[in-house]
């Protein structure tokens, strides 16, 4: 069974420049990353395993953290393997972050970073999580990300390595949420940190 391998829409975005648009098998301006296969991916289509996985992770895994006005998923995916279509096979590093908007600025309340493997299946017309593999925390992290990410370790750890991809991610993310959802911020901030602006 051969997997996919890509980051998401917004990492593609700010590697190739485009808005919306595939960029299937470019190079990803990370040497490190070379052999990874950039594609872009439409967030939020209804009907995606994707979509399944950002409603899980504002549904399930966002109420877990103190609570806030704003709540948007932030996908890393690592590799997909979708050659079952009742157990679509997702592992990446799956973020979710609450926001107050305060003036023209979203303001970061709690969230945090959730790698595993999510098991995705068909449900009607739609897809839902049904289970989802969680790397462990402390000393059992680096076990449990072998365990679960298998073949796919290697390119987990050079996303997670990739600083400033992680970021524009983030800012590319943020930017299509609060332009989706009609929200008048300009810019997000971290506490103890300047603020960024979405758009450059």
């Amino acid at each position: 069974m051969k997997e996919k391998f890509f980051w998401t829409l917004s990492a593609v975005l700010a590697i190739c420049g485009l808005a919306l648009t595939s960029c299937a098998n470019s190079e990803s301006s990370d040497s490190d990353a070379e052999s990874v296969e950039t594609q872009a991916v439409v967030k939020n289509e209804p009907d995606t395993y994707l979509a399944a996985i950002e409603r899980y992770l504002v549904n399930d895994i966002a109420v877990n953290y103190a609570p806030a006005e704003y709540h948007i998923p932030v996908d890393l995916i690592v590799a997909v393997n979708e050659s079952n279509p009742d157990s679509v096979l997702v592992w990446g590093d799956f973020w979710i972050e609450n926001y107050n908007l305060s003036a023209d600025t979203l303001l970061f309340v709690s969230g945090g970073s959730h790698p595993g493997l999510m098991h995705v299946a068909k449900d009607g017309d739609a897809y839902k999580v049904v289970s989802f593999d969680a790397v462990a925390d402390g000393s059992d992290f680096l076990p449990s990300a072998k365990k679960i990410f298998g073949d796919n370790f290697e390119p987990f750890q050079k996303m997670n390595s990739n600083d400033e991809l992680r970021k524009e991610l983030r800012r590319m993310t943020i930017l299509a949420y609060v332009k989706q959802n009609n929200i008048p911020a300009t810019m997000y901030k971290d506490y103890g940190w300047d603020p960024v602006a979405l758009e450059k």
